[in-house]
Formats: C-alpha cells, sequence, structure tokens
C-alpha cells in the first residue's frame, strides 16, 4: 500500500499580506490530517485561523473570561434550583 503525504505551504495565501515578521512555514499531511485541516479551514476561514483555532484551544486561549465564567454559573445554579 502506498502511503500518499500531501503538503501544504501555509504561507502561498498570505504572501500577499504578509510582514516583513511573518515567517512562512510548510508541513506534510496525511490524507486524514489533510481532510481534517480542510474542515477546519471551512469553519475558521483560513489555514492560519483553523491552526491558530487549535493552538489557541491547546493553550488555553479560549478559556471564558471571569464575567463569563459568572455568567455560566449563574445560569446552572438557576437551572438546578429545584422549584417548589
Amino acid at each position: 500500500m502506498v502511503n500518499t503525504v500531501y503538503c501544504i505551504i501555509l504561507s502561498a495565501c498570505y504572501t500577499s499580506a504578509m510582514s516583513k515578521q511573518d515567517t512562512p512555514k510548510s508541513f506534510r499531511f496525511s490524507p486524514q490530517e489533510l481532510a481534517e485541516l480542510e474542515a477546519a479551514k471551512r469553519k475558521h476561514g483560513s489555514y492560519k485561523a483553523a491552526i491558530m483555532a487549535g493552538i489557541r484551544t491547546t493553550v488555553g486561549a479560549n478559556e471564558p473570561s471571569n464575567a463569563e465564567l459568572l455568567e455560566m454559573l449563574k445560569a446552572r445554579l438557576i437551572s438546578d434550583t429545584p422549584t417548589r
């Protein structure tokens, strides 16, 4: 069985919009990984946005703020309060 590896040069789509501080990167993807990346691209709008969303999730940048946590806690307490 032949393993096909797809390569996407992530900077290709951003070349015209890249600043001098941007660093182009390229990665190799298996067919399954490429399918997942394409799905994430559709959800987030671009390869870069999809990858950054994954990174932010991993490092906790998508954690709710304290205000959001308080609102979630209030909503949970209200829904868990027995009615009389």
